[in-house]
């Protein structure tokens, strides 16, 4: 379980970092 939370955070730092540099 510890893995795939690991995995969904990654994501989601992907994510937020990708509209951060869309929007800036």
């Amino acid at each position: 379980m510890g893995s795939i939370n690991l995995r969904i955070d990654d994501e989601l730092k992907a994510r937020s970092y990708a509209a951060l540099e869309k929007m800036g």
